[in-house]
């Protein structure tokens, strides 16, 4: 899979090539899958502290280099947002906590969902859908 490389990124958003920047940034594109700030941490700690990652991450999603994509107990999940990873639904597993990426919705079905808001102003759209994923489906079944 090619993946976004950190300085390209950060330049075309015009941000300052930082330390932490970069190195968070790497972290994030090597990951291929949804995080938080305590797993971000786990991987840097012996480099930055916890406040310089949310810090960073606050940057990240003001200039849309990652997008939040879900917050449960507290907890920010965040994923990479690029044309490597495009705009997509989720779905969160009420039993193991996980959240499990699904399929990139295509342009019918934006054009579908622009018609519940057709009298606002839609600055983005967010899908997320919570359940029993498969294993806990399953499990349930069998108990």
């Amino acid at each position: 899979m090619e993946k976004c490389k950190s300085n390209d990124v950060l330049k075309s958003t015009k941000l300052k090539l930082t330390r932490q920047r970069i190195r968070l940034l790497n972290e994030i594109i090597d990951m291929e899958t949804t995080f938080t700030a305590g797993s971000l941490y786990k991987k840097v700690k012996d480099d930055m502290d916890l406040v310089t990652i949310y810090r960073v991450l606050n940057v990240f999603s003001k200039n849309k280099i990652i997008r939040e994509v879900l917050s449960n107990n507290e907890t920010k999940i965040y994923e990479m947002s690029c044309i490597h990873n495009p705009l997509h639904p989720h779905f969160y597993c009420r039993s193991c906590n996980k959240l499990f990426c699904l399929s990139e919705l295509n342009q019918e079905d934006y054009i579908s969902l622009q018609k519940y808001s057709k009298n606002f102003l839609v600055d983005s759209i967010s899908i997320q859908i919570y359940g029993l994923c498969d294993k806990c489906k399953q499990f349930a079944k069998n108990t």
